[in-house]
């Protein structure tokens, strides 16, 4: 619905002149962006007292489509690495089950399974 934003959260940066003329410079932090092993749709990095250091994405894993959301991490990089665990875990487990395209996904919203909530 929105693909300024999905495009502008999955560049690696851009440069946009400002209203004076100057040139700034954005980079992503979320360096999963530009791994080309991940297929990010959609992603939002952040921080807020309450949640602490957190990362929401959309991505493709084992031909799925899969939000992950993950708050209160330790840092800025063990979002990263908790993904990379996330990532590892659904590829093993969708390993020998059938690909994403057999499965009807009518009504649901592209998901054929619910999410995946880890609480510690």
């Amino acid at each position: 619905a929105y693909p300024l934003i999905r495009e502008y959260s999955t560049d690696t940066g851009t440069a946009v002149a400002s209203a004076s003329g100057r040139t700034l410079q954005y980079r992503n932090t979320n360096r999963l962006v530009s791994n080309p092993e991940w297929q990010i749709g959609l992603q939002k990095t952040g921080f807020i007292n309450e949640a602490g250091e957190c990362m929401v994405m959309q991505a493709r894993v084992a031909g799925r489509s899969v939000i992950m959301v993950f708050l209160d991490s330790f840092g800025k990089l063990s979002r990263i690495g908790d993904a990379a665990r996330v990532r590892r875990w659904l590829e093993r487990t969708y390993a020998n089950e059938r690909p994403a395209a057999e499965v009807s996904t009518e009504g649901t919203g592209g998901f054929t399974r619910p999410a995946v909530r880890v609480v510690s």
